[in-house]
């Protein structure tokens, strides 16, 4: 083989591994967030991060109640996150990104229990019992009052340690806000939460 062709193997070899670390941190980052926070998930991603700088002051709270300190997150990197956000991905949501909610196109659906359970690839009968149930009170409840959650993809500062998800849970459930994390490896932990309504 020439040095040349080796060279180049290596450098798509590389470029892939590196882009696989990047979506499994961001599959870890949204996992962590979106699984604690409900099954039943929009297909579609929020578009936006619905808050500003100015928000800051107001509305942010830490996870343990009361207000958050600017230690938690400076206002540049706050200001970095929002900027970064202009671009947002708001393509359908994709089970490698998601690999363990049920997906809801629009309220009014009906969900098959047998079809999302093959769907996620769920052996474990007690997982199985848990989503038949989240399905079924789903299914028995109107579709105005059918709790489905929101999500934006996730925003990073220019650094990669601090991202924002923003999140709408509809006026039933409080509304929306966004979950700030900060990465403390190899884990992302939530500092603090931005209480917003999302609309």
């Amino acid at each position: 083989m020439k040095p040349y062709m080796l060279c180049l193997g290596l450098l798509l070899l590389g470029e892939q591994t590196i882009a696989q670390h990047v979506v499994t941190q961001t599959q870890q980052l949204l996992n962590s967030v979106i699984n604690r926070r409900g099954a039943l998930v929009e297909l579609r991603p929020l578009h936006r991060l619905y808050w500003s700088v100015g928000d800051t002051a107001d509305s942010m709270v830490k996870r343990r109640g009361g207000p958050l300190a600017l230690d938690v997150i400076s206002k540049r990197k706050l200001a970095e996150i929002i900027s970064n956000s202009a671009g947002l991905d708001t393509a359908a949501w994709t089970t490698q990104e998601l690999d363990s909610v049920i997906f809801v196109v629009n309220q009014e659906q009906y969900l098959r229990s047998q079809v999302e359970i093959k769907r996620l690839k769920i052996a474990d009968k007690r997982l199985i019992s848990f989503y038949k149930k989240i399905i079924w009170r789903y299914n028995n409840t109107s579709p105005a009052n059918r709790r489905v959650t929101a999500f934006s993809r996730p925003v990073f500062d220019n650094s990669g340690t601090y991202a924002v998800i923003a999140f709408d849970n509809g006026y039933l459930l409080s509304g929306g806000g966004a979950i700030i994390l900060y990465k403390r490896d190899p884990e992302w932990r939530e500092v603090g939460l931005i209480k917003k309504w999302a609309h």
